[in-house]
């Protein structure tokens, strides 16, 4: 018996001492204070149902004092300082509309710029298209007029006219309608008939000349650099 009361006594002490080891090393580590023992003590005070009830009747108390503000603003007849509280969350409320209106405006304004861009891009690329389409179809032409050899005789014979008299051929074309066949015969001579004329272009009519030039490039042929 006297034994049993030794090992009893025994382990009573090295629980002491272990308790006491902790609460020592929780106070030395700033782990351990009053107000902390307080806020156990509270908090094991209340059982789980009273915390429970406790927390519904907050809520409740909460709920309806909001809504006896609510109908207080509704009759007009609100307590005093409420007028102040409804009066920020309506001010609230109207910043956040504000801002609200500013991001929309902006989508909007976004939005339209975009179909803008759009519709320019659409635009640019239907005059590409009816431009590419000309622009084979006239290719075209003058391979088919390249081919026939009433074209090649006429090229000869150009070729072999002083400068302004095949100039003045050629703007007599030009004047029925036939740039085309200007074009070609330009593009299908050689280097140096073709820069003499060019030369007689520039001085009669420069912006003709610069015409005839951009043209020419279509072909792979930069006159100008001749």
């Amino acid at each position: 018996m006297k034994t049993i009361w030794t090992i009893i006594v025994t382990l009573a002490m090295a629980n002491i001492l272990v308790v006491g080891g902790l609460l020592g090393w929780l106070s030395m580590t700033d782990r351990l204070s009053m107000d902390r023992i307080e806020e156990v003590r509270t908090m094991f005070a209340e059982t789980v149902s009273e915390r429970d009830a406790r927390l519904e009747q907050e809520a409740s108390a909460a709920n309806a004092e909001r809504d006896h503000l609510f109908e207080a603003a509704r009759r007009g007849a609100l307590p005093r300082g409420s007028n102040q509280v409804l009066s920020e969350t309506f001010d609230d409320s109207q910043i956040e509309a504000r801002r609200l209106d500013r991001v929309q405006d902006d989508i909007t304004r976004q939005q339209d710029e975009l179909a803008v861009r759009i519709r320019a891009f659409e635009t640019a690329r239907a005059e590409f298209e009816e431009e590419a389409a000309a622009f084979r179809l006239m290719r075209e032409e003058i391979k088919a007029r390249e081919g026939d050899g009433q074209f090649q005789k006429s090229l000869k014979t150009l070729e072999t006219l002083k400068s302004d008299e095949a100039h003045a051929m050629l703007e007599a074309m030009l004047a029925q309608g036939k740039s085309g066949e200007v074009v070609a015969y330009l593009s299908e001579m050689g280097a140096r008939p073709r820069t003499k004329l060019i030369a007689e272009f520039q001085t009669q009519d420069p912006a003709l000349a610069a015409d005839l030039l951009e043209r020419l490039r279509t072909y792979g042929i930069d006159a100008a650099s001749e």
